[in-house]
């Protein structure tokens, strides 16, 4: 019997899962910091949500997911303030546009 989930995506459409993996990692520090620190708080709500539905065991792996992911968050943007005062910033652009 095969099991679906129709609510969680195995890829994001127009990446592999190694692109996408590649392609955030290519982000400038801060922002990578940025979206770390949205998908562990988005853990971290999904955590708690499936403590509610009587998944304990779930729910602390996503929580100690969470935690290690923000916690690379901070160390992220700790190298963004190591790298930031030698970078050249032209008004945010994005130098993928």
């Amino acid at each position: 019997m095969t099991k679906t989930c129709d609510r969680h995506k195995t890829s994001i459409e127009g990446f592999t899962n190694k692109e996408l993996a590649i392609a955030v990692a290519d982000l400038r520090y801060d922002a990578l910091a940025e979206f770390l620190g949205a998908l562990g708080l988005q853990l971290d709500n999904d955590s708690h949500a499936d403590r509610n539905r009587g998944r304990p065991k779930l729910a602390e792996h996503l929580d100690h997911a969470s935690s290690n992911i923000i916690h690379a968050s901070i160390d992220i943007r700790r190298a963004w303030k190591i790298c930031e005062p030698h970078m050249e910033i032209k008004n945010d652009v994005d130098p993928a546009a």
